[in-house]
């Protein structure tokens, strides 16, 4: 299990550049919120619309669109956040990252297919959701990378045959740790989406073999 090594990286990650990454994690933040205020609004349509939110089989589909829509808002952000953190990793300006048309609808579509992926392993309860959750990351890292949907799947889908129970277990691990910035005092909440980016990249470039983790950020 690569857990301690991949958390080690990122530490050293975070310290080194924690400047660099402030004006991109903010940006992110905001678009977690805008996500959420898309989220509330939905539930309260729903509520005063009186939808039975807990049964019935229109539940899902209403369930589904609100991450969908939550998610727009997020995917664009959180691919040109990684594109930062490479940037920032191999010492390049940030200000010169750019997320071009292509990219944004690249990232629109990866959650087209996340959506459903999502409300299917709720559907089929926790141990099927854990199976399922590799594809809800592993794409978004080497779409970051400039690779192109198709082969951002195809990569994920490849390490997934060949690391299962690696990228399985670890990514289990590193949302409970990152889970637990949650605790922070008042940053906290705005925490964890950063920290699951950039520990699951670290991951992504670890068990595909592109740089191990102990090599990262030193």
């Amino acid at each position: 299990m690569r857990i301690t090594p991949i958390l080690n990286a990122a530490f050293r990650v975070a310290v080194k550049h924690y400047k660099e990454m402030l004006k991109p994690t903010v940006v992110l933040v905001g678009a977690m919120l805008v996500m959420v205020c898309l989220l509330g609004l939905g539930g309260l349509i729903a509520g005063l619309s009186k939808i039975n939110m807990l049964e019935g089989a229109g539940f899902w589909p209403f369930a589904c669109m609100l991450f969908f829509l939550g998610r727009i808002c997020t995917a664009p952000i959180e691919v040109w956040w990684l594109r930062r953190l490479q940037a920032a990793m191999a010492g390049t300006d940030g200000a010169l990252v750019k997320v071009g048309v292509g990219e944004v609808l690249e990232a629109v579509a990866l959650e087209a297919v996340r959506a459903p992926i999502v409300v299917l392993g709720f559907l089929m309860c926790i141990v099927p959701g854990l199976l399922l959750r590799p594809l809800l990351f592993l794409p978004e890292s080497a779409l970051s990378q400039g690779y192109s949907l198709r082969e951002s799947f195809s990569m994920s889908l490849g390490l997934l045959r060949t690391r299962f129970q690696d990228v399985v277990t670890t990514d289990f691990l590193l949302v409970v740790v990152c889970g637990g910035l949650s605790v922070v005092p008042l940053v906290g909440p705005f925490l964890v989406l950063p920290g699951l980016l950039l520990t699951r990249y670290i991951l992504w470039l670890d068990l595909s073999g592109q740089q191990p983790a102990e090599q990262i950020g030193r």
